[in-house]
């Protein structure tokens, strides 16, 4: 049974020469991962049909190679579109050129993770162990070899947080900050890492709005973390001397600043002046906020038409309804993508975030890492169980900025379990190679290896799905519109 009682803060986070080893060779591992075979397959797959020949026309105009006269996903910011952009730049419009922004971003991302979790849980083991399951995440894995927005979201989500929680540790929230004298303001250079966080956030939000509840996390947890340190130093008022003293560096750091960069990165893509004045149809600024309101009303008017791979928030950690990005069958033999989760790992991580909820609850010590996993879990997936009430157009992808969270909250816990059990450790040994194992065998379908129909089967575990989803025998996806199957499908 795991222990609820909420468990020390970790003992030290201070960084050895092993780190550094350990986070060069799993991140240097985890992109060699994603660079082999990433041109395969070599054509536009899924949602590429938007996001790199948008990006293509960023580079070479519309027509011509990239076959489109304007983008067509005008509904997202461009951010993300224009990094695609960067790889088509440097490699052409190939499959590799428009994917190799993705793998960068993915590779990225283990690295940030590896950081995040040494701050957090104070271990080599455990920040070790929480980037090589980044690296081996199917969906991480999968995201991070397709031209799609959400790889660069979770990206600059990670490194928010990260830079969030070097900030309130160079201010050691835990002791009282001798600066912190009632009459003194904060500068931006005494809060560089704030600085940072409210860029990342901003980054995430201009390459999707998804990045916009991260960009609320930053603004929220270090205010919550700077009021905890004035009480620690005796203030009467907390609330009030946070506010005196950080306003100033508040409003550039976590928005301003990130303001800019969301409006920097439209770019030149409005045809108006930007001399103009902003009420002037020919200004870009009024492109600018015509192109915001046109987004928001698409947004909240989303519905589509029934698509099969839809799936609600809750079946995503649980892996219902994975998503077939690409499958082909010619020469007897099957290749796909397939966008999906490891189930026992995200299950038994949603099972770790509700144990670390208990914690929390029961100390509320915000010095704890538990708050802060906790709040980037709560960011990424709550406000998608909110609006898939009323929204039936989503996806399982889009749980791709919890993911690190959810690995968070399962290292977390493991290591309350494993702390002095010989056998705990050997169990947690032998997990860790299974779900690396489970990996290797999934890889196939992730990663568009050919397989024999009997060995597809083999990794196909839930098959609950309407006879009008399925194709041929053995049973195949089928790209025929409808709505998503009301059972457990992975076709």
């Amino acid at each position: 049974m795991v222990d609820v009682r909420a468990p020390s803060a970790p003992a030290s986070r201070r960084w050895r020469r092993l780190d550094t080893v350990a986070v060069l060779a799993i991140t240097v591992l985890g992109g060699v991962l994603r660079l082999v075979r990433l041109g395969v397959p070599g054509r536009i797959v899924f949602d590429e049909v938007y996001y790199a020949q948008d990006a293509c026309v960023f580079v070479h105009g519309g027509g011509g190679v990239c076959r489109i006269a304007s983008p067509l996903a005008d509904e997202h910011p461009h951010l993300a579109k224009w990094l695609i952009a960067a790889g088509i730049e440097f490699f052409g419009y190939t499959p590799f050129g428009w994917r190799i922004a993705s793998a960068l971003a993915g590779t990225i991302g283990i690295a940030l993770l590896y950081l995040l979790a040494r701050r957090l849980l104070g271990t080599t083991l455990a920040a070790s162990v929480a980037a090589s399951l980044l690296a081996v995440d199917l969906l991480w894995f999968v995201q991070s070899r397709i031209a799609m927005l959400d790889v660069f979201v979770a990206t600059f989500v990670l490194a928010a947080v990260l830079f969030i929680v070097i900030d309130r540790d160079r201010r050691r929230p835990d002791l009282p900050d001798p600066s912190d004298a009632p009459d003194r303001r904060d500068r931006l250079r005494d809060r560089p890492w704030l600085v940072a966080a409210g860029l990342a956030a901003g980054a995430a939000t201009a390459s999707k709005w998804s990045g916009i509840w991260f960009w609320v996390l930053v603004v929220v947890v270090p205010w919550a973390w700077d009021r905890t340190r004035r009480r620690a130093a005796g203030e009467d008022r907390p609330f009030a001397a946070v506010w005196r003293s950080t306003w100033w560096v508040r409003l550039w750091s976590l928005v301003l600043l990130p303001g800019v960069l969301y409006v920097a990165s439209f770019g030149n893509r409005f045809p108006g002046g930007l001399l103009v004045p902003p009420w002037s149809r020919d200004s870009w600024w009024w492109d600018l906020a015509q192109r915001q309101k046109m987004m928001l009303t698409f947004h909240l008017g989303l519905e589509g038409a029934p698509f099969p791979w839809t799936s609600p928030a809750w079946a995503w950690p649980v892996v219902k309804r994975p998503v077939v990005f690409a499958f082909d069958d010619e020469g007897g033999r099957f290749t796909e993508i397939l966008a999906m989760g490891d189930p026992f790992v995200w299950i038994t991580a949603l099972v770790a975030v509700v144990v670390v909820a208990i914690w929390w609850v029961r100390r509320r010590d915000m010095a704890l890492p538990d708050g802060t996993i906790l709040a980037g879990f709560a960011a990424a997936y709550v406000p998608w169980l909110a609006l898939t009430q009323h929204r039936s157009f989503v996806f399982i992808f889009y749980l791709l900025p919890a993911v690190p969270f959810l690995i968070l909250a399962l290292v977390r816990v493991g290591q309350r379990v494993v702390r002095g059990r010989r056998w705990a450790m050997w169990i947690a040994g032998v997990s860790l190679a299974a779900v690396v194992a489970l990996f290797v065998f999934f890889y196939p379908i992730a990663a568009w290896v050919p397989l024999q129909p009997d060995s597809w089967r083999s990794r196909i575990w839930l098959t609950d799905c309407r006879p009008e989803l399925l194709t041929g025998d053995p049973p195949r996806p089928s790209f025929v519109p409808g709505p998503p199957p009301d059972g457990w499908c992975w076709i």
